[in-house]
């Protein structure tokens, strides 16, 4: 049986705890998102967990909104 070695063998949650600690800042967590694969698995969902949209996003959006209601 082969044994996980480096950090990819830690368990899903150390990575969690870690990303906890650091904050949501978000140089932080695209630079985490950099590592590896588990880290990036892990740090994506604070990178996008907030969805911003701009004023003429919304603009967009109200006129596709009032053109599907005509």
């Amino acid at each position: 049986m082969a044994t996980a070695r480096g950090i990819q063998g830690l368990p899903p949650e150390v990575f969690d705890i870690i990303l906890y600690y650091l904050g949501d800042t978000k140089s932080l967590l695209q630079s985490c998102s950099l590592v590896c694969r588990t880290w990036l698995h892990a740090s994506r969902p604070r990178l996008f967990s907030t969805a911003v949209a701009g004023i003429n996003a919304r603009a967009l959006f109200r006129r596709a909104r009032r053109r599907m209601h005509n």
